[in-house]
């Protein structure tokens, strides 16, 4: 709770109109955006990645994002903090 709290608040100022108007789609744009970016980048190269590596994973949003991106890869998440991926 404490870390998807933190997540849209970081994140949703980037995407937002008024600064008390947090939606909560924030966390999502910057991750949809960047990952599609990614995909472009390499269907242009047509390379498929077979593995992912996320360093510094924290609870998986990222690595969760990657599956999505990459479905037919194996997505490896780490983190320093057993906390941090005990719940994924």
């Amino acid at each position: 709770m404490e870390v998807e709290s933190a997540a849209v608040t970081v994140h949703s100022q980037i995407y937002i109109q008024q600064p008390d108007d947090l939606d909560g789609q924030g966390d999502f744009t910057l991750r949809d955006n960047f990952h599609k970016k990614m995909r472009m980048m390499l269907d242009r190269t047509g390379f498929q990645p077979r593995r992912v590596l996320d360093i510094g994973c924290s609870t998986g949003l990222s690595t969760l994002k990657l599956h999505n991106s990459f479905p037919s890869a194996d997505i490896i998440g780490i983190d320093l903090s057993p906390y941090m991926i005990a719940g994924i």
